[in-house]
């Protein structure tokens, strides 16, 4: 079986290249042509060099791996900006064309990964896949929506296994600056109060870690479709953020606010993670 990486030297990426390798599953992972650490990736891996966004290189990468598993996690993702951003058209092109060619040189299962934000938001509590309404108010959540849409639909005709992996809000060591803890860490480093603004928002954190091993475990499972990847439960961010300060000794330094909440912006939201379960066992989500 021959597995194809995208996107696996981001935050969350990254865990999932580690633990493909620990387990002794072989892949080949497509790395951005001007990333720094290339010459150190492709000491420890099965390196090929592409720019996802131009299409002769997307070629040419599926060409040369002729996948039989695809994961595909890359995206734009930079903190804040990529709501909005104008990338996420780019992204949405490029993933389809990645999925028509992985289709066209005999790909048997994909594995994507979408966003809690497709879902709609304007009452919050349990996010249910195939229950609870569909209404992105972001366009990456539209891009994200628009890409599993039409992917779902060629996995039918082509005959591929498809599995769309809805990530909540991952967070833990190394996620990228402008994160909710990443905020707070950089504030205390530098010897500020650190501000928690949304304090009473009750939102579905996972541990990146956990988030990594449920996506492996989603590539050899036999479950399709849509599936949340959350912990299941939702925690309030000051009580986060009071955890947090409590580790590292900064009680001191932390200020909880409030935001007004209302349609768009519930008090609530978390996951059902039924099927998550039926294909990793029980959800850890109290890692360090």
């Amino acid at each position: 079986m021959k597995i194809l990486l995208t996107g696996g030297t981001g935050f969350i990426g990254s865990r999932v290249t580690k633990l493909l390798k620990q387990r002794g599953v072989g892949f080949s992972l497509a790395v951005y042509e001007d990333d720094p650490e290339l010459p150190i990736l492709a000491r420890e891996y099965d390196v090929v060099q592409v720019n996802l966004l131009e299409e002769k290189s997307r070629s040419n990468l599926l060409r040369t791996v002729k996948p039989d598993v695809l994961i595909h996690l890359a995206w734009y993702t930079e903190p804040n900006n990529f709501w909005q951003s104008t990338l996420n058209y780019d992204w949405l092109q490029a993933s389809l064309d990645i999925f028509r060619k992985f289709a066209e040189y005999g790909g048997k299962r994909c594995i994507m990964t979408g966003t809690c934000a497709e879902y709609d938001w304007s009452e919050g509590g349990c996010f249910i896949e195939d229950q609870t309404p569909l209404a992105p108010a972001t366009f990456y959540g539209i891009a994200k929506d628009a890409l599993r849409r039409a992917c779902q639909g060629y996995a039918i005709v082509s005959d591929i296994s498809f599995l769309w992996c809805r990530l909540f809000w991952p967070y833990g060591p190394g996620e990228p600056e402008g994160r909710l803890f990443s905020s707070l860490k950089k504030d205390w480093d530098e010897g500020k109060t650190a501000i928690c603004r949304a304090g009473n928002l009750k939102r579905d954190y996972m541990h990146v870690d956990d988030i990594a091993e449920a996506l492996v475990a989603a590539v050899f499972a036999q479950q399709e479709g849509v599936i949340n990847i959350a912990s299941g439960k939702s925690v309030a961010l000051g009580d986060l953020a009071r955890q947090l300060a409590g580790s590292v000794g900064k009680q001191g330094l932390l200020q909880i606010g409030q935001v007004e909440t209302g349609p768009g912006n519930p008090e609530e939201i978390f996951a059902d993670v039924t099927r998550l379960r039926q294909i990793s066992g029980k959800i850890e989500s109290g890692n360090e």
